[in-house]
């Protein structure tokens, strides 16, 4: 199946009262542990860590679920942090999974789906298939294929 590009309209923020009761409490709990985490490991900043818009996500797995657009029901989140995309995804009907290498980001994921009784998994590695780096470039990180990596079967100079 290729990738497709879907089209929707998102209001520029959401406020929590709008949002399912359960939804919002994973958002004000996410939100919580951020404040303490942030707290406690000071200014200290993650690699490549991209905050998200929790209410925004919450619409826009909303929006494409009510629209019947996956082709399943199954959620990957990757580079998961607290895991908030994915409880969301979770609490909408989907068998929903988070994948991020940070240890101390996974077990904090772990402990909000655990205690918001949310049936929600989490990986603790890096999303990047095997044979594979990342590195900055223009605009971004790009994925590359390591130069260690030789496909199985082929010869190297």
């Amino acid at each position: 199946m290729a990738i497709e590009e879907i089209e929707i309209e998102l209001p520029a923020s959401i406020s929590l009262n709008a949002l399912p009761e359960q939804a919002a409490r994973v958002i004000q709990k996410a939100d919580r542990r951020w404040e303490l985490f942030c707290g406690i490991q000071g200014n200290r900043r993650l690699p490549r860590f991209v905050p998200s818009e929790a209410d925004l996500v919450f619409a826009a797995i909303d929006v494409v679920t009510q629209h019947d657009l996956p082709p399943g029901r199954v959620f990957c989140e990757w580079g998961s942090g607290f895991g908030t995309g994915t409880c969301l995804a979770a609490l909408l009907g989907y068998e929903a999974y988070g994948i991020e290498i940070e240890p101390e980001l996974v077990d904090i994921a772990k402990d909000m789906a655990r205690n918001l009784d949310i049936p929600a998994g989490f990986l603790c590695t890096s999303y990047l298939p095997e044979g594979f780096e990342s590195y900055s470039g223009v605009g971004g990180e790009d994925l590359v294929r390591a130069r260690t990596f030789a496909y199985p079967g082929w010869c190297r100079d």
